[in-house]
């Protein structure tokens, strides 16, 4: 009957230190999770001004250039396009977004202040940040996705704006580009 009894205890103690474990993991995840929700939000708010300023400046190319340089994780939308990282497609892509950027749809905003309600999801390779842009008379929805490591936030992956994806907007004029000019991007 002694060695029932130390039995249970002893499973007991085993099964109270596998609970207080898992609690505490949950919370260790749960804190890095909301830390990289906040750094999301928090990124939007710096990066909006530097964004709309583009746009309501008419977005020359140079200064796209300096802004991908600095926001936008290259290495990413370079791997979505063709696969590895590709300077010279990037570059593409920036030239895409700068024509994107001065369309008539996207020029609509150029008034918009960011609203501070903002909602945030980590998904598994990324960071979606879900906002709402007040002009006047009426809100709009942007998006903005962010790429992320295990701990840590990464550069800009896409920019969702009145339901236009810009990055990945260029998918279809570049492959064709390329298309015309016999190359393949997957083969990049």
């Amino acid at each position: 009957m002694r060695r029932f009894f130390h039995g249970v205890v002893a499973c007991c103690a085993v099964g109270c230190a596998a609970l207080f474990s898992q609690v505490f993991c949950v919370n260790c995840v749960a804190s890095e999770v909301s830390e990289l929700r906040e750094t999301a939000e928090k990124r939007v708010k710096d990066i909006y001004p530097k964004f709309i300023s583009l746009v309501q400046a008419g977005v020359q190319e140079d200064d796209m250039l300096r802004f991908a340089g600095e926001h936008m994780d290259e290495v990413s939308i370079s791997k979505r396009f063709c696969g590895a990282e590709n300077d010279a497609l990037f570059k593409s892509i920036v030239k895409f977004l700068t024509w994107r950027l001065k369309t008539e749809a996207i020029q609509s905003v150029r008034s918009y202040q960011l609203h501070d309600n903002m909602q945030s999801v980590v998904k598994k390779t990324g960071v979606e940040v879900k906002c709402v842009l007040k002009g006047q008379a009426d809100e709009v929805q942007m998006t903005v996705v962010f790429s992320k490591t295990a701990t840590s936030l990464g550069g800009i992956r896409e920019i969702i704006l009145l339901g236009i994806p810009l990055i990945e907007g260029a998918k279809v004029p570049i492959k064709a580009y390329f298309e015309k000019n016999g190359l393949k991007m997957k083969s990049m």
